[in-house]
């Protein structure tokens, strides 16, 4: 088991037990309102579409779906059962359900997007990969590709280590987690991700600070521009 999303008798229980927030760790409000504010920075409209990559119980969806026009927002995610409980208990609580058809949501375990028919101005993945070990965002990167406009933009985060040395151990980040090079969570240095990007089309713009109350950076990668 990769991570403890995979347990989907925990995830199950979670959910029962109406704990979905804690269950994507929590920081419901300021990590949603994160995300959006920095995609919007980035260059996010109404009118685009974009795909939440491991949206989970849409803590980003929320604040996404009532910014973006109706059925712009689409979210993939391991388990189905946690989007289903966002849905439910988040979008339709904050009545946003009518701006979202449940068909824009889909579960996947290999980050299958084609299932939507659609093409994507924007993805996001946060705190995805800090569960997941590099060979997933290779997959990943060349998945989103295949369902890219010109263009697209794709933000990853992740926990950073400053010198490639620093890989082959625990590091203790100053948030207090601890992160790993072989298990979960995952730590990565920068030529990790460039190896990645290496293996798409996908160019690797930057690595930043983006005051994540956990200390995760952020990734921008890009398409090239059509000729």
């Amino acid at each position: 088991m990769l991570n403890r999303y995979y347990d989907a008798e925990r995830v199950a229980d979670k959910i029962q037990n109406n704990q979905h927030r804690s269950l994507v760790g929590g920081l419901w409000d300021e990590l949603g309102l994160l995300q959006i504010q920095y995609l919007k920075a980035q260059g996010l409209r109404p009118e685009m579409k974009l795909l939440d990559v491991g949206c989970g119980c849409f803590r980003a969806g929320v604040h996404a779906v009532a910014f973006l026009e109706p059925g712009n927002y689409f979210g993939i995610d391991i388990s189905q059962e946690l989007m289903q409980a966002g849905y439910d208990k988040e979008l339709k609580t904050a009545g946003l359900a009518s701006r979202m058809p449940v068909e824009n949501m889909a579960a996947t375990a290999d980050f299958d997007m084609k299932a939507f028919g659609v093409e994507f101005a924007y993805f996001i993945a946060q705190s995805l990969f800090t569960h997941l070990p590099l060979n997933h965002l290779v997959l990943c990167l060349k998945r989103a590709e295949a369902v890219a406009q010109p263009s697209a933009r794709f933000f990853a985060t992740f926990f950073i280590c400053a010198r490639p040395e620093q890989w082959f151990g625990p590091i203790k980040h100053e948030s207090g987690v601890t992160t790993y090079p072989n298990r979960d969570p995952y730590h990565y240095y920068r030529e990790h991700i460039e190896f990645a990007a290496e293996r798409t089309s996908w160019t690797l713009d930057f690595i930043e600070d983006w005051n994540h109350p956990r200390g995760q950076a952020i990734a921008g990668f890009s398409l090239p521009a059509p000729d």
